[in-house]
């Protein structure tokens, strides 16, 4: 009899047992969140319509200088702003039929009055020379360079640091140029708009060696990397190499 009521309770635990778990609900535990990476896209991937002009092929990736622009807002300067600029002076140069002018020439010996002209030719000339300065590579000037700018602003440090000043007091659209003028002396100037150097409207002359955008476009993605933070890792990427065989090229001519 204790055998039958013995196995009568445990039937009706399992019936109970049972029934509960037809009644309980799976809840899914979340995987740890894994860290989410920004994909950018092949800067090879962009190129200018038309002729002659064509986008300058970078062989960085845009996220190499993180501390300085963010990989969104280089790609958005290259693949947007910089490429609209050589459509449109490819257009420009075709309806005025001087395809055979290089870019130097145009902002050279444009009349100023001819303002939709410059502004696409400056804005490419520009940009053109902002991207080939970039670098991952720790460079410093040559040591041919390295004397000029000691002999112009007394050392490197100086020739940053008024390079810096002048790029942060710029209230605007700007350009901070370094330049080497007609007396083949090293000077940092200032340009609005697209203007450069180069052209009739210049307060001061010369051959630009090194440039930096101060347009907000260039540094500035949710505010996250301000403009001070933008020039001063600038110097961080500074193809030099290049730079310095521009200057000495200049010599010989």
């Amino acid at each position: 009899m204790k055998k039958l009521i013995l196995s009568l309770t445990t039937f009706l635990l399992l019936l109970i047992s049972c029934k509960q778990d037809n009644n309980l609900v799976e809840v899914q535990i979340p995987e740890p969140e894994e860290p989410v990476s920004t994909l950018f896209t092949n800067p090879s991937e962009y190129k200018a319509s038309g002729t002659p002009f064509k986008l300058f092929e970078i062989t960085y990736k845009f996220d190499d200088f993180s501390d300085c622009i963010e990989g969104k807002t280089l790609e958005n300067h290259y693949s947007k702003v910089y490429l609209n600029f050589a459509n449109n002076l490819n257009n420009l140069v075709t309806e005025k039929r001087i395809s055979d002018w290089k870019v130097s020439q145009i902002c050279r010996e444009t009349n100023p009055e001819e303002k939709q002209l410059l502004h696409v030719a400056g804005g490419f000339y520009n940009h053109t020379l902002f991207f080939e300065n970039l670098t991952k590579e720790k460079l410093t000037p040559s040591d041919t360079l390295q004397v000029a700018i000691n002999r112009d602003f007394g050392s490197f440090e100086n020739f940053k640091n008024d390079f810096t000043s002048k790029a942060e007091s710029s209230i605007g659209s700007n350009w901070v140029w370094l330049i080497l003028d007609k007396d083949h002396k090293l000077q940092n100037v200032l340009t609005k708009n697209e203007e450069n150097p180069l052209m009739k409207t210049a307060e001061i002359k010369g051959t630009p060696l090194l440039c930096l955008d101060l347009w907000e476009h260039a540094y500035l993605t949710n505010n996250k990397i301000g403009k001070k933070a933008y020039i001063e890792n600038f110097f961080n990427y500074i193809d030099w190499k290049k730079i310095s065989t521009k200057y000495e090229d200049l010599l010989i001519k």
